[in-house]
């Protein structure tokens, strides 16, 4: 297999052996189920690497909810652009929580 599909084939194998390295720590969730669901969630939303490096970089409260809330409005060869715009909004609105339950 060579072109478009062989990169697209080795970028899936990356991305799966990121995912499977990637040591989640703390949070809600058993780290095997998390990283399970951050697995799905690559495989089905394709994503650059870069992209990709964003989400497992985050707290896992935040990939949680990543996963759980987003809704792409159409079907797309490639979701870094609006996956890396999700992870900034739920970022952004887990520190806003995150700054209003210290100050209570």
């Amino acid at each position: 297999k060579t072109g478009i599909l062989a990169l697209t084939q080795q970028q899936q194998q990356q991305r799966q052996q990121q995912l499977q390295q990637q040591q989640i720590e703390g949070g809600p969730f058993e780290t095997t189920e998390l990283q399970q669901q951050l697995e799905e969630f690559a495989n089905t939303y394709p994503m650059d690497p870069r992209a990709l490096d964003f989400l497992l970089l985050v707290p896992p409260e935040v990939q949680a909810r990543v996963i759980n809330s987003f809704k792409p409005p159409t079907i797309q060869a490639d979701y870094s652009k609006i996956i890396t715009a999700h992870v900034n909004f739920c970022l952004h609105q887990h520190r806003q929580n995150k700054q209003l339950s210290l100050a209570c």
